[in-house]
């Protein structure tokens, strides 16, 4: 639990709007947040349509009022309740108001002596107590409380006692400026010697242009004064000027949604056991090589996050990366806890492929086509799968990457394509191949493949035309030679086909030389895409494969 005070020395700067925009952020991002209401003298947080719009419910007031007058802590759970927003799913905010804001509550409110209840009353261990119950009975990954202006008595418990950090909202005038500078120094040189940190947010600051200078100067006065830089900026925001509003996900490229946006990533940054920030630390660790160390930081995150599915998957993901065996059972139980998740279905499946155990594929597969999955993501997998051989689950997925494309992506129809030709099926091969050439008229592929598949058919005359438009389109193109020597050993071997199917032997050879010269300067292992057989072989099959058809073509030459 980590606590987290939205401070401001005078009213005014959109500190309770930041806080509530805050605590629905991090819903969006799967935490349980707890919202305390202790401006108690000006409570602002139930103003929000989300947290009730000033409806009355006891909170703040009544629940320290009783044990005030009868020494016995009430059960919390009557003064809290949990609200709702669209987006916040899959966290959850509970909401502590400030009182019910009648007769009663105002009396109560005027007959809390602080000074005594701290003295006299055991107020430090209330508020210890109150922590340890808001822990116990919900588990809240932040706790948000939203303090009163001023330098006061509650003030000091609501930026000392309760918080692991502080966000510090203020104007860049003087006055707001210099009452900041001195709440920044109290908490950092508190006398209970306790470490707590602090965020500075300046809030709401016109954005006037650069040539003006008055926000630079303002700006670097705070840092001068307060003796730090300002973390934050929240722009001024006319609508939001106007009434409690939470900006929705959609607003996140305006200029406010985005700075709320940049505050709760700074918030979570400042918390070492947030989940993401121990995530953020393990990526940080692996990209920089210190692979050990990262391997440690991710078992501290899962044993600290067990139910926490992305922790596991990331964890699942590093070990893949390192072939460790381990890999599959953190994966698995990242899709346990979302087993709808297409980004963890994706890697449970290249790992099931590289494990060879293609028996397990079809039921994963059905659950990622069931997902929202993007059919980029379709199609690279698509990839993969033909690579492992399983070709006709990426069929499968080549067809529903296809489909949900419009117009279908012409990488996927010429893949789709290839596949069908490589499982001998040149009929459904030419069908792929003539979607992609009415999208690209002058697409070198699609013409030279459509070409070979009619051969594959028995139609010289339309081959022929395919060859002929193929050789015009590769003699007027840049040539292989700028790509790799792989890759301009297959075009070479392919288009060699279409100058034998059109007479010009004598160029079909040259052009199978330059093939065989490239894949003798590779390594035999080295993977070279067959023309012939519509699938990667090593180097060395496909200079024999090369050599063979100079010899077949040498020998209708000579006939």
């Amino acid at each position: 639990m980590f606590i987290v005070t939205f401070y401001s020395y005078k009213g005014g700067v959109g500190r309770t709007l930041a806080l509530v925009n805050t605590a629905v952020r991090l819903a969006r991002k799967g935490k349980r947040v707890f919202i305390v209401d202790f401006d108690l003298e000006a409570p602002g947080v139930d103003a929000f349509s989300l947290c009730g719009n000033g409806q009355q419910h006891e909170g703040v007031v009544e629940y320290i009022s009783r044990f005030t007058a009868n020494g016995e802590v009430d059960a919390l759970k009557k003064y809290v309740r949990e609200i709702r927003e669209e987006e916040t799913d899959p966290g959850r905010i509970f909401f502590m108001p400030a009182g019910r804001k009648d007769r009663e509550y105002q009396v109560s409110l005027s007959g809390l002596d602080w000074k005594h209840f701290y003295g006299q009353q055991q107020g430090f261990l209330f508020v210890e107590n109150l922590k340890a119950a808001i822990e116990k009975e919900y588990a809240p990954d932040y706790v948000l409380v939203d303090s009163r202006t001023g330098l006061t008595d509650i003030s000091g418990i609501c930026t000392l006692q309760l918080p692991n950090l502080v966000v510090l909202v203020f104007n860049l005038n003087n006055q707001n400026v210099n009452g900041i500078a001195q709440m920044h120094r109290s908490i950092r040189f508190n006398k209970i010697d306790k470490d707590i940190k602090t965020l500075l947010v300046a809030s709401p600051i016109p954005d006037v242009p650069d040539y003006v200078g008055v926000r630079r100067e303002r700006l670097k006065n705070a840092q001068e004064t307060i003796g730090a830089e300002v973390d934050v900026v929240l722009p001024f925001d006319a609508f939001v000027a106007f009434e409690e509003t939470v900006l929705p996900a959609a607003s996140a490229d305006t200029y406010l949604g985005n700075q709320y946006q940049s505050l709760c990533k700074r918030i979570i940054k400042e918390n070492p056991t947030d989940a993401l920030t121990m995530l953020e630390e393990a990526k940080g660790l692996a990209e920089q090589g210190s692979l050990e160390e990262a391997e440690s930081s991710y078992q501290r995150l899962v044993d600290a996050y067990p139910r926490d599915h992305r922790a596991l998957f990331e964890y699942g993901r590093f070990l893949r990366v390192r072939r460790n065996k381990r890999s599959m059972e953190y994966l698995q139980k990242a899709l346990e806890l979302n087993p709808r998740n297409p980004e963890i279905l994706v890697q449970v499946i290249r790992e099931i492929l590289d494990r060879g155990k293609l028996d397990d594929l079809p039921k994963f597969l059905d659950s990622l086509l069931a997902t929202n999955v993007p059919s980029a993501q379709i199609e690279g997998l698509a990839e993969t799968l033909v690579l492992k051989g399983a070709l006709e689950p990426a069929k499968r997925l080549f067809l529903r990457a296809i489909e949900m494309s419009s117009p279908p992506s012409r990488n996927a129809l010429q893949e789709l394509g290839n596949l069908y030709m490589r499982m001998k099926e040149p009929r459904e091969a030419l069908r792929q191949y003539e979607r992609g050439l009415s999208l690209e008229p002058t697409n070198l592929a699609y013409t030279y493949n459509l070409g070979y598949a009619l051969n594959l058919l028995g139609d010289a005359a339309s081959a022929r035309e395919f060859f002929e438009k193929a050789i015009l389109l590769f003699e007027q193109g840049p040539g292989p030679e700028r790509d790799a020597p792989s890759q301009a050993a297959n075009i070479y071997q392919a288009i060699s086909h279409a100058y034998a199917a059109t007479e010009r032997k004598d160029k079909a050879r040259e052009l199978l030389q330059r093939a065989l010269d490239l894949a003798l300067q590779l390594p035999h292992d080295r993977p070279i895409y067959s023309s012939e057989r519509y699938k990667p072989v090593l180097a060395k099959e496909f200079i024999e494969e090369t050599r063979l058809m100079m010899k077949k073509v040498k020998q209708r030459s000579e006939r």
